[in-house]
């Protein structure tokens, strides 16, 4: 017995230390793999450090230093999941103050106001007094438009750092909009010193610049923008701004400082494209054309430059163009674009099969993504494609029942053509998936008794909307129109007199009120109500409903 303990024990020990060791071993792993991410990162291999830290998560997803580095990546290439990695982050190591203000920052950049504030509302008394704290507090506030409350933080903060740059910046800003134009003046005169500071320099005359040309002083704004592009910094951005104020101002260097622009882009299809754009709505589309074809095939052809060709051969209506220089490409994940833009071509060579035959590549090259899908919706609404618009919006909605837009536009459009059967079967589709939605429940309601869908209880169903919403004007005629149908005419009155008489002269509740009139015998109460049904859309079975009164009369 004695030795079956020892035994016991020794295995314990064996046990203990065995797990000890692996979990050592694990936690040294992972420290040796966020040290190579790291190093990785050095050098400038950032697939290398990528492929360390996915390591890292693979063994503990709460690793805090590699959370961190993930959420640093995710920043860099400005994606959204950088907000889902400073919030592990933070569960990680709630108490910490960077963390909070690392979400919230990361919240802010993708305009997700009400988790900035949330965590800038959990973080301690002590670090609320902090300038970092103001800071971010003060650019939630702006974010906002609570501009008040923004200076207010501000100053806040640099009153604790007097020599901070960044806050006299942010402080310059805003007293640069106020109403007050001493306050105003002061803020540019803080802009034209905070201008001998190298790194803020460009900002202070870009807003300068801004502020001149809010005040329709575009002189004074392009003397400003002059020092802006002189910068080292200046962005394309910044170039188009002065390019723009030497068209305004009518300035004799505008061609001369086109022309460098266009050299300076050749090579570069987003830089081309932007400029191009300002081509576009700015001169002519056959001058914007003419220089696109002077660009080397790679950039004319590489995104988004293919997106500008398109406008340019759209506006020209050179719909053979527009045909030919979309044939063999393909625009990957954004192809439908290429293809409905194709369609509007055939559309207008009047070759409608190819039309078709393009317009189902179109729908299949959205591979069902709802943002895809938007882009053919868009498409068709614009250029008055009823049918394709029609098709479209119901696999919108077939796929993606939560969007209300489309529900919406669907519900309209089948109203307008009569077609009561697909109306109550959407009503019926989106009800599966919001059980308690009143309005889809009356919707459901009201087709059912039109058409008598009575596998459908809709019966049952105004009953329970009414009950709900007795004071609805919509709900109370499905459930009035419900009683009329049970052979309850005198109840079906009652309902509708609840109802307020302005409301009743609403065409669509006026075809059910001069029906139910009708039927209780006051014909000519009746007859005003049914002559303003007569002059609205109306689905057939409505129509018929108030022919059958009318004729009764």
């Amino acid at each position: 017995m004695k030795n079956f303990f020892v035994a016991i024990l020794i295995l314990s020990v064996v046990a203990v230390l065995g797990f000890s060791g692996y979990r050592g071993y694990s936690i040294w792993s992972q420290a040796e793999l966020v040290s190579r991410a790291k190093e990785c990162l050095e050098k400038g291999n950032s697939i290398g450090a990528m492929i360390a830290l996915r390591n890292v998560m693979a063994i503990n997803r709460l690793n805090p230093d590699a959370c961190r580095l993930m959420g640093d990546f995710a920043e860099t290439d400005h994606s959204p999941e950088v907000v889902q990695w400073r919030q592990r982050l933070l569960v990680i190591d709630p108490e910490s103050f960077t963390n909070h203000v690392l979400l919230a920052r990361a919240a802010l950049e993708f305009g997700d106001l009400a988790t900035a504030q949330k965590t800038l509302d959990r973080v301690n008394a002590e670090d609320k007094k902090t300038s970092t704290f103001y800071m971010t507090q003060g650019a939630v506030y702006v974010a906002g438009h609570s501009l008040d409350l923004a200076e207010a933080q501000f100053t806040e903060a640099l009153k604790l750092e007097p020599d901070n740059s960044q806050l006299q910046l942010n402080l310059a800003l805003i007293r640069l909009q106020s109403t007050n134009t001493s306050v105003a003046s002061v803020a540019r005169n803080n802009l034209e010193k905070l201008s001998a500071n190298r790194d803020f320099r460009a900002e202070a005359f870009r807003q300068l610049a801004l502020d001149a040309l809010r005040h329709s002083n575009a002189v004074q704004a392009l003397t400003y923008s002059r020092k802006v592009v002189g910068e080292p910094n200046a962005s394309l951005n910044d170039r188009l701004f002065h390019l723009n104020l030497l068209r305004i101002t009518q300035d004799s260097q505008q061609s001369e400082f086109l022309g460098r622009l266009q050299a300076e882009c050749v090579t570069n299809s987003q830089a081309s494209y932007q400029l191009g754009k300002w081509l576009l709505q700015n001169l002519k589309p056959e001058m914007t054309m003419a220089w696109i074809k002077t660009l080397p095939l790679q950039t004319r052809t590489n995104l988004p430059m293919p997106f500008l060709e398109t406008d340019c051969h759209m506006l020209l209506k050179d719909w053979s163009g527009l045909l030919s220089s979309l044939s063999g490409q393909n625009w990957g994940a954004m192809d439908c674009g290429r293809l409905v833009a194709c369609v509007r071509a055939y559309k207008e060579l009047d070759q409608l099969t190819s039309a078709k035959i393009t317009w189902i590549q179109a729908l299949q090259a959205t591979d069902n993504q709802e943002s895809q899908l938007q882009e053919l919706l868009d498409a068709s609404t614009r250029w008055k494609w009823p049918a394709e618009q029609l098709e479209v919006l119901w696999v919108v909605v077939n796929h993606f029942p939560d969007n209300l837009r489309a529900v919406t536009v669907l519900s309209g459009i089948l109203y307008s053509k009569g077609q009561t059967s697909a109306l109550m079967r959407l009503s019926s589709q989106c009800l599966e998936r919001h059980e308690n939605e009143l309005e889809l429940m009356n919707n459901l309601a009201a087709t059912a008794l039109l058409l008598e869908a009575w596998e459908k209880k809709p019966h049952q169903l105004a009953y329970q909307v009414y009950t709900r919403c007795p004071t609805n004007a919509s709900y109370m005629t499905t459930y009035a129109y419900s009683l009329l149908l049970q052979k309850k005419p005198a109840e079906a009155l009652k309902i509708m007199e609840q109802i307020n008489p302005s409301q009743l002269e609403n065409p669509g509740l006026a075809a059910y009120y001069g029906v139910i009139l009708a039927a209780a015998g006051k014909r000519d109460q009746a007859s005003h109500y049914l002559d303003l049904a007569l002059h609205t859309t109306l689905l057939p079975e409505e129509r018929k409903l108030v022919e059958r009164a009318i004729a009764r009369k």
